[in-house]
C-alpha cells in the first residue's frame, strides 16, 4: 500500500498522464526521477518527447514509462540521439523510429563519466549481421523494424551465416532470395541451421508435385510467407501435402494456403482431414526413424549452438502447439512505422490451435511462455528469444550502469532507501538498511492508522530501527 510523498507523487503523475496509478509508480522506479522531478515537470517533459520525436502524447508517454530516465533529458538531446540513430539508417527512416520505439535507451544522451548513448552498440550489432549475411546495413536495420527485439538480443556470433549457408541452394532458389527470406523473418537467424535446411527440403519434395507452387517458393511469394512456412513446417505443410494429394492445388494460391494457419480442424474439409492427417503422421513418423537410424541428427542440445537451447525452434516443439496473440508487441506506433500489414502468412493473427505434429517430441524444456507469436505474417516472438521479463531486466540493469558516475555507484540510491517512508512501505533493500525493530514495536505501531497515535507509533519505530542498526 502506497503511503506519504509517493502515494501523493503518484496520484497527481497518474492524473496529469491519465495512466493508472501502478503505471505512474514506475517512473518512481528510477529515485532520480522521484526526488527531483514533480508532477508538472513530468508533464512538461513528455510534451517535450513529443517535440523532440514528433510523435504524438500516448507515444512519448509509453516511451518515458518504458525508460524514465528519458524524463532527465533535454529535448535537444532526445532529438539528438534520434538524429544519430537516422544517421545509421540513412536509408530506413521507418527502422529508426522502430528501434528506438522498441529500445527507448538508445535515445539517452551520453552518461559524462561514460554510458549512455546507443549508437555505437547498435551500429556493432547491425555491422556484425550485415557482415555475416553480406549485405548492407540498411537492409539489416529495415529487417529489425519487423521485428526490433532482434537488436536487443541479437543472435549468437555465426549463427546468421550459419542460416544463409544452410538455406543456399535449396528450395528458395538464389542467394539473394535467401537474403529476401531471412531479412523478413529474423527470427530464422536463431534456428537450427540442420532444422532449416531439413525444412527446405522437406517443403521441397512436398512442393515438387505442383510446378506452380514449387516455383512461386523461389520467385513470387511473398518473403514473409516462405520464411513462415519455414518456421511452422510441421504444422503448416501437412495441409499443402492434402490439398495437392485431393486435387485441390489449383483452387487456392500458395500465399492463402499457408495463411490458413496451423489448426488440425477444417470444417469444410469434414473428417476425411482428420483421418489423412493420422495417416500422415504415422508416414513423417516413419520416415523419421529412418533417417535416425540412417545416422542423420541435430546438434546436441545446448551446445554447437553458441550457447543458445535450438530446442522447438525452425521444426517442432513449440510451433506447432501454440500461436497466440502477441502480447509484447504492443509498443508504440509512430504512424505505423511497422510499414504496411501486406505481409503474407494471414491477413488476422492467428490464433491458437490445436497441434498437428505427432506429440511432444523435441519440446521437451521449451518455455512455453516463450511460444510462438505471429503477427500480420511476421514471427514476432519465438521460443529462445528475448521475453518481456529478459527485457526489462535488460533495460533495468542497463539504466542502472547509466544512473551512477564512477566511484559514486549507490550514493543516491542510498539515499533514497534511507528515507522513513520507504522504509514503511516495505521496499526493496529496506530490511538491510533500516534493520529489523529492537523489539517489534516499531513495525506494529507504524501499521496503525492514520490518527494522531498512529504518527506517534511511526515515530517510535523509526527510532527502534535506529537503534537496531
Amino acid at each position: 500500500m502506497l503511503q506519504g510523498a509517493l502515494r501523493g507523487w503518484a496520484d497527481d503523475v497518474a492524473h496529469l498522464l491519465q495512466v493508472p496509478r501502478p503505471l505512474a509508480v514506475l517512473l518512481a522506479g528510477d529515485p532520480e526521477v522521484f526526488l527531483t522531478r514533480r508532477p508538472e515537470e513530468i508533464l512538461t517533459a513528455i510534451h517535450g518527447l513529443c517535440d523532440a520525436l514528433r510523435a504524438p502524447f500516448t507515444a512519448a508517454r509509453d516511451l518515458a514509462l518504458a525508460e524514465p530516465r528519458l524524463l532527465l533529458a533535454t529535448p535537444a538531446q532526445v532529438s539528438e540521439q534520434l538524429a544519430a540513430l537516422r544517421a545509421l539508417l540513412p536509408d530506413a527512416p521507418r527502422a529508426a523510429s522502430a528501434v528506438a520505439a522498441a529500445n527507448p535507451g538508445l535515445l539517452l544522451p551520453p552518461h559524462p563519466a561514460g554510458g549512455g548513448g546507443g549508437g555505437a552498440e547498435l551500429r556493432a550489432v547491425l555491422t556484425s549481421l550485415a557482415a555475416e549475411l553480406g549485405v548492407g546495413v540498411s537492409a539489416v536495420a529495415a529487417a529489425a523494424a519487423s521485428n526490433p527485439l532482434v537488436l536487443s538480443s541479437p543472435p549468437p556470433p555465426g549463427s546468421a551465416a550459419a542460416a544463409l549457408a544452410a538455406l543456399r541452394g535449396g528450395g528458395l532458389g538464389s542467394q539473394g532470395r535467401v537474403l529476401d527470406v531471412l531479412l523478413a523473418q529474423p527470427a530464422l537467424l536463431y534456428a537450427n541451421p540442420q532444422e532449416l535446411a531439413a525444412s527446405d527440403a522437406a517443403i521441397s519434395e512436398a512442393l515438387s508435385s505442383h510446378p506452380p507452387w514449387r516455383a512461386a517458393l523461389s520467385a513470387s511469394l511473398d518473403p514473409a510467407a516462405a520464411g513462415l512456412l519455414l518456421l511452422q513446417r510441421r504444422p503448416r505443410l501437412p495441409l499443402l501435402v492434402y490439398l495437392m494429394e485431393r486435387g485441390l492445388q489449383g483452387r487456392i494460391e500458395l500465399r492463402d494456403a499457408i495463411g490458413m494457419g496451423q489448426t488440425a480442424r477444417y470444417r469444410e474439409f469434414g473428417s476425411d482431414w482428420l483421418e489423412w492427417l493420422e495417416r500422415f503422421k504415422a508416414r513423417e513418423r516413419r520416415r523419421e526413424e529412418r533417417a535416425a537410424a540412417a545416422g542423420y541428427g541435430g546438434p546436441p542440445r545446448g551446445e554447437g549452438g553458441g550457447g543458445v537451447d535450438w530446442s522447438g525452434v525452425g521444426g517442432g516443439g513449440a510451433w506447432a502447439r501454440e500461436d497466440e496473440r502477441d502480447e509484447g508487441n504492443q509498443g508504440v506506433d509512430w504512424g505505423q512505422v511497422d510499414g504496411d500489414e501486406d505481409e503474407a502468412g494471414g491477413e488476422e493473427e492467428e490464433e491458437s490451435g490445436d497441434q498437428v505434429d505427432s506429440g511432444g517430441e523435441g519440446s521437451g524444456g521449451v518455455d512455453r511462455r516463450r511460444s510462438l507469436s505471429v503477427v500480420g505474417g511476421i514471427v514476432v516472438n519465438w521460443p529462445g528469444g528475448p521475453s518481456k521479463l529478459d527485457l526489462h531486466v535488460l533495460r533495468a540493469q542497463r539504466a542502472a550502469a547509466r544512473l551512477y558516475a564512477a566511484g559514486t555507484a549507490g550514493l543516491l540510491d542510498g539515499y533514497w532507501r534511507r528515507q522513513l517512508w520507504f522504509r514503511e512501505e516495505g521496499g526493496p533493500g529496506s530490511a538491510a538498511v533500516g534493520g529489523g525493530t529492537g523489539d517489534g514495536s516499531g513495525d506494529s505501531s507504524s501499521s496503525n492508522g492514520s490518527n494522531g497515535s498512529g504518527g506517534g507509533g511511526r515515530g517510535s519505530g523509526s527510532r527502534g530501527r535506529e537503534r537496531a542498526g
